[in-house]
């Protein structure tokens, strides 16, 4: 059995993944670089950008 479990605060994106024997691979997405220009989040941005990192660690 794979298990995925996704963590989403604000500012990055965590996956991990695992199977009966252990973690397989764990995968970190930041988005301090992102909002760094703006001061703060802006939460529609931030959706945008955990949708498509999320769709890439698929792959």
């Amino acid at each position: 059995m794979l298990v995925l479990g996704i963590e989403v605060p604000v500012m990055k994106q965590e996956l991990h993944f695992s199977d009966k024997v252990g973690l397989i691979d764990h995968k970190v997405n930041s988005q301090i670089d992102l909002f760094k220009e703006y001061g703060g989040v802006i939460p529609e941005i931030a959706a945008r950008d955990h949708s498509n990192k999320i769709i890439k660690n698929f792959k």
